[in-house]
């Protein structure tokens, strides 16, 4: 196994201190002599010890909203910016890291992030002007999801079409996290002093933060996709030119290599072709994620992304529905069912903890069930919950109520986890920058559909606030049926490609690509044929 900190050993001699050098390779050697499954627990540790962390920064928003505001003497009315400015660096973040962790290693990046995170936290007491305190919140928000999309996307590279299980437990991680928060934030209040509690509350929860960025500086990450590519190559010269070949085009097109498709090469070349076998990734590691260019050369580049935009929608839509419902379901109890504000508050609580407890029985699950399955399961309860809350809201049964919150947070639980590993479920890899897409579609599912779903509450009252729940639980329902049938397709499909280029069989390969992308099962045999030994007559060599 080698580190993957990727300096050389003289560079480590000049620039490394020599007791840090020491520690580094009994780090490595420890790593080494563990077996491959314990290694990826390793590796998952970090991600969840990290969502678990995220979580309680995440939670500690709510119950410390009026000291922060307080803090910068604004009137509580300023709060909605907070929230404003944390999804717009969450959504900034999303799409900047996607393509980071593609050519960067994922551990370095959690530990710089982790740092980043404690320096906010710490700064944010400190800070009494309003712009500069929605700044820092931004700047926080945008390192949280890089922390966010990392975890989701390493996870993937770890456990390849294996990660259901861990999957969900990464998710209940989060859970534990923003449940735990406000107690912690609510002990630590209770023993500071007038004036001092934000502080404190932001130091203690930015100390944990910072203990948590010590995991992923001892434990190698996995390999980054682009460190698994061939480096470029190219070319051939040619005393009789003509069209470049079929094969040298298919070549070309799935390994990137940067000709255009009307280069004209000799009659009699002799492609010079050196194949440089991939650097294996750190010891037990799973499938790694493939890079963008891999997997859309598989199953063609716009279908590739249309099948990740319509996850995207649909994470959209169900972290849009969820939100929307945590949020304002205290308000509706009180509006609709006339339960005192006290109380009413409970109603949110009641949501949010058995969608806590329903991630922790997904983990099991998961592993039992396949996918789409679970999905299944998840949205019948989801309906019937809904269903009920429509029934009974006009006589105001207010158990009723308890009841249908509480079956509808404990059959949400386990959806988000679900579909962002579905098109691994089915043998569709998941990238870096396809793990970016989806993180973009929560937040903005998250930025927006929580205040539409409040104008219409506040304008229009609590009967059309549970119509627009129930409309967006069907969208779910129907997105369902156009988004499995197509991972479906898309798993058949490559795994006919993979099966008949592993067996060499021209006929599978063309049966597949006449059916589904043209010329690809042709192109993949062509390149696979460049790669192979060629008699004397014939030969080929292939230097990238």
């Amino acid at each position: 196994t080698q580190s993957t900190w990727g300096h050389s050993a003289k560079a480590q001699e000049m620039l490394v201190p020599q007791w840090l050098s020491v520690l580094s390779e009994k780090r490595n050697a420890f790593f080494q002599s563990l077996n491959p499954h314990k290694y990826k627990l390793w590796q998952t540790s970090v991600y969840c010890v990290s969502y678990i962390s995220m979580g309680l920064l995440v939670g500690c928003t709510g119950p410390t909203l009026i000291l922060l505001v307080e803090n910068v003497n604004e009137p509580l009315e300023i709060s909605s910016s907070y929230f404003l400015v944390r999804g717009g660096g969450w959504l900034f973040g999303s799409i900047l890291s996607g393509k980071l962790y593609e050519t960067h290693d994922g551990h370095k990046i959690f530990f710089a992030v982790s740092l980043i995170v404690t320096l906010c936290m710490w700064l944010l007491p400190m800070i009494h002007v309003l712009f500069l305190s929605l700044l820092v919140t931004a700047v926080m928000a945008a390192s949280l999801s890089f922390i966010d999309v990392g975890a989701n996307c390493m996870l993937f590279a770890v456990w390849g079409d294996k990660v259901a299980p861990y999957m969900q437990f990464l998710h209940f991680c989060f859970g534990i996290g923003a449940t735990v928060s406000p107690a912690v934030v609510s002990a630590v209040i209770r023993l500071s002093s007038r004036g001092s509690e934000l502080l404190w509350s932001y130091f203690v929860l930015g100390a944990l933060m910072l203990l948590t960025a010590a995991l992923p500086a001892f434990v190698p990450g996995p390999p980054t996709p682009a460190s698994l590519k061939p480096p470029k190559a190219a070319t051939a010269t040619s005393k009789k030119t003509v069209k470049q070949s079929r094969e040298a085009r298919a070549y070309q097109q799935l390994d990137a290599v940067d000709d255009t498709e009307d280069t004209e090469v000799e009659e009699e070349q002799q492609v010079v072709v050196d194949v440089q076998t991939s650097t294996e990734g750190t010891a037990g590691s799973g499938d790694t994620a493939s890079s963008d260019g891999d997997v859309e050369a598989l199953v063609g580049k716009w279908r590739y992304r249309g099948l990740v935009s319509i996850v995207a929608l649909y994470l959209f839509l169900y972290v849009g529905m969820e939100v929307s419902y945590g949020s304002w379901v205290a308000s509706f109890a009180t509006l609709a069912y006339n339960v005192p504000i006290e109380t009413a508050a409970l109603f949110s609580s009641d949501f949010w903890i058995f969608i806590t407890a329903g991630r922790l029985l997904a983990v099991f699950l998961s592993a039992k069930f396949k996918g789409r399955t679970l999905l299944v399961i998840d949205l019948c309860g989801s309906t019937l919950a809904v269903i009920l809350l429509l029934a009974f809201v006009e006589s105001r049964n207010e158990p009723m109520l308890w009841l249908s919150t509480a079956l509808f947070g404990f059959s949400l639980a386990s959806v988000y986890a679900t579909v962002f590993s579905l098109p691994a479920d089915m043998g569709v890899k998941i990238t870096s920058r396809a793990s970016s897409i989806f993180i973009v579609g929560t937040s903005i599912g998250d930025m927006l559909l929580p205040a539409l779903v409040g104008v219409i509450f506040v304008q229009f009252g609590a009967m059309p606030f549970l119509v627009t729940i129930f409309l967006l639980n069907a969208c779910l329902v129907g997105l369902y049926f156009v988004m499995v049938p197509i991972l479906v397709k898309f798993g058949a499909h490559l795994k006919s490609v993979q099966d008949a280029v592993k067996s060499n069989n021209p006929e599978a390969a063309a049966a597949v690509e006449d059916e589904e992308t043209g010329l690809l099962g042709e192109e993949i045999l062509a390149k696979q044929h460049l790669k192979s030994p060629k008699s004397s007559s014939d030969t080929v060599e292939v230097k990238l």
